[in-house]
């Protein structure tokens, strides 16, 4: 299954799964205490303090609904937990394929909005 993506798209996807990323939850570790990594969009967008984590990334926030409809929206109708693990299970292939490539276009997004070069 992994053979068939690009290397861009399976890149993405071994960064968000091994907690390699620049979300503020990881970014931040060792900085600032867990309450304190929020999401820069929605914290000046709806001034929410929602904590910027993997969860949030792929199911909640709003920078990313477009590529979200895009890629994986009828995985994630109910935005909730158990979805949350659903998308993140080892099947079936398609998800795993679309997650994969929404990822990778919501990491391009991150870091252009937070101006990571």
């Amino acid at each position: 299954i992994y053979k068939e993506l690009s290397h861009q798209y399976r890149r993405a996807l071994a960064k968000l799964r091994c907690s390699n990323h620049r979300l503020a939850i990881e970014r931040l570790r060792g900085v600032v205490d867990r309450p304190g990594r929020v999401c820069k969009y929605c914290l000046n967008l709806k001034n929410c303090s929602f904590i910027e984590d993997e969860y949030h990334f792929i199911i909640k926030c709003p920078l990313y609904e477009t590529i979200r409809q895009t890629y994986i929206s009828q995985y994630c109708i109910e935005r909730s937990p158990v979805n949350f693990v659903y998308i993140l299970s080892p099947k079936p292939e398609t998800v795993i394929k679309r997650l994969a490539m929404y990822t990778y276009y919501a990491f391009k997004l991150h870091r252009e909005f937070m101006g990571f070069s």
